[in-house]
Formats: C-alpha cells, sequence, structure tokens
C-alpha cells in the first residue's frame, strides 16, 4: 500500500555505494516517520518498534530483509542530505495543502511558549541554533546520535546532518498528526497510533 509518503522521499538520492544496500532506502525513510508517530525517540527504539510492528509494516513497505539495525538506520540518516530531504518534506506538505488539508506546523523560538501549547493539545518543534552548542549535544544524547568513534556527526553549513534530520522527521509526524481533526492531544494520538493499526492505517493513507 502507497502513500504520500512514498510518492515523494522515494525520490530522494541514495548516498549508499551498492553493496550496503541491504535495506531499501525509502523503506529506511517511513520506517522512522511510522516510529515517530507512534512515540519513538531514538534509534533502538525505531529498530524495536520495526520489530514488533513488522507483520503490520509489510502492508506498506518492501523489508527484503526485515528490519534495519538502529545502527544502520542512524548511518543512513547521516548520509542524507537535509537540504534535499527538507526540499521533499516542504512539496510533500504542499502536495497535502492542494488537496485541501490544513496543516498546523508550529515552529517556536521562544522558551516559555511550549507549555501553553501543551496544556492545548497541540505540539510544538524547537530549532537548535549554531551557537547552542550545549543544549544540541543533550538533544543529540537523548536520540542516541552519537557513539564511541561514530562518523555520523558529518556537518553541512555548520550543522550535523543526523540532527537535521531527525528535525525534519519529527515535522513530517507531527504533520501526519496534526491533520486528524478528531479530538485528542498529540500525545494521545501518538499513544493510540503505537496501539491501535487501524487508526494508525488512516493517519498515513488519508
Amino acid at each position: 500500500m502507497e502513500t504520500s509518503l512514498h510518492k515523494y522521499f522515494s525520490l530522494i538520492g541514495d548516498p549508499r555505494i551498492h553493496r550496503n544496500k541491504k535495506h531499501l532506502l525509502a523503506g529506511i525513510i517511513i520506517l522512522t516517520i511510522i516510529a515517530v508517530i507512534c512515540g519513538a525517540e531514538s534509534w533502538d527504539s525505531i529498530e524495536l518498534f520495526g520489530k514488533a510492528k513488522i507483520k503490520f509494516l509489510r502492508t506498506f513497505l518492501k523489508l527484503p530483509n526485515g528490519i534495519p539495525s538502529h545502527d544502520t538506520i542512524n548511518r543512513v540518516f547521516s548520509m542524507l542530505s537535509p537540504t534535499r530531504f527538507e526540499r521533499l518534506f516542504a512539496e510533500w506538505a504542499n502536495s497535502l495543502k492542494d488537496k485541501g488539508i490544513d496543516l498546523e506546523l508550529i515552529a517556536i523560538d521562544a522558551m516559555g511558549a511550549q507549555t501553553k501549547i501543551v496544556e492545548n493539545g497541540g505540539g510544538y518543534i524547537l530549532a537548535l541554533k549554531g551557537n547552542q552548542k550545549g543544549l544540541r549535544e543533550e538533544v543529540e544524547n537523548v536520540f542516541r546520535v552519537q557513539g564511541p568513534g561514530s562518523t555520523d556527526e558529518v556537518a553541512e553549513k555548520g550543522h550535523g546532518r543526523v540532527a537535521q534530520n531527525f528535525s525534519l522527521i519529527n515535522k513530517i509526524a507531527l504533520n501526519i498528526l496534526k491533520k486528524d481533526k478528531r479530538k485528542g492531544s498529540i500525545k494521545s494520538k501518538r499513544l493510540k497510533a503505537g496501539w491501535d493499526n487501524r487508526f494508525l492505517t488512516k493517519l498515513l493513507i488519508n
């Protein structure tokens, strides 16, 4: 079953060399998006989600070699161009708007506004600036994007590709959750998506 995610994110160029392509690039990207919709916050949890939901995921994804490991997912996102990824995100979002779907993406740069947004059932995205080195390092550690001997911190215009790409994944997931107009907070919808395959399917295909 193909979705708008397949249509747009299959277009991103694959930076891997051929012999290292055990898993399809689109499959890794869409698996990550679906896992984050359902509450995954690290590469480890994305892998665990995939293994727990593999039967369901096969209805949307081609998984010839099963679920990729967390190291593979991390490595792929460290290689993807954030510029190209962001361009495809914009095209995907615009395609939904063209269909009359009102996306509500909230980006904030002022601390203190988040509490009111959450209390009102909303979600938010924090953009970390290049001069916020300490905060960026803490966030990256939470998402387990660094490890001993890691080569994943490949800089592009002063920012790590992994951090930028994971931020885009969060934006995509939030947009998918926000376009569902049924009552409930973002947190409750994430939980329901993880528990209820029918609800998750509706989020992905509507």
